[in-house]
């Protein structure tokens, strides 16, 4: 198994690894959701940081799910999961997408709701890196 592609410590988009084409004749309702950040519980654990950064829509793309993760091979038993970004590579990601008016998804099944990166959740997200910078800062 291939570790998933990163790049600058973020995955690459889908439309940049192969894939195994659809056997699917009905793609538009044989489609499910593929978070770019994957095991779901790896990025749970790690606070409000990485689980905003998972639910960003750019770290979601829906995809055939014979392709996603029914049937072999697809996307799960090609790739291991990427590798965890650093928190400050987070952060980052988190504020240039809150400035360009991105979007969270949060749903499942196909049914999605679209929610506002609100000032309340940034400044959760601030207060969470700057507990983890005196964190460091008490381990060095």
């Amino acid at each position: 198994m291939t570790q998933y592609p990163s790049r600058y410590g973020l995955p690459v988009p889908v439309t940049e690894i192969e894939l195994p084409s659809t056997r699917l004749r009905d793609v538009d309702h044989n489609k499910n959701n593929h978070h770019l950040l994957f095991p779901r519980k790896r990025y749970e654990l790690g606070g409000i940081i990485y689980a905003t950064l998972r639910d960003l829509d750019s770290m979601q793309q829906l995809l055939p799910r014979d392709v996603h993760n029914v049937g072999k091979p697809n996307l799960h038993t090609i790739y291991s999961p990427p590798s965890i970004p650093k928190p400050i590579t987070a952060i980052d990601y988190i504020c240039e997408a809150n400035a360009r008016g991105e979007k969270l998804k949060v749903g499942s099944m196909g049914v999605f709701e679209y929610r506002e990166l609100d000032d309340g959740l940034m400044q959760a997200i601030l207060k969470e890196a700057a507990n983890l910078t005196q964190l460091r800062g008490a381990v060095a």
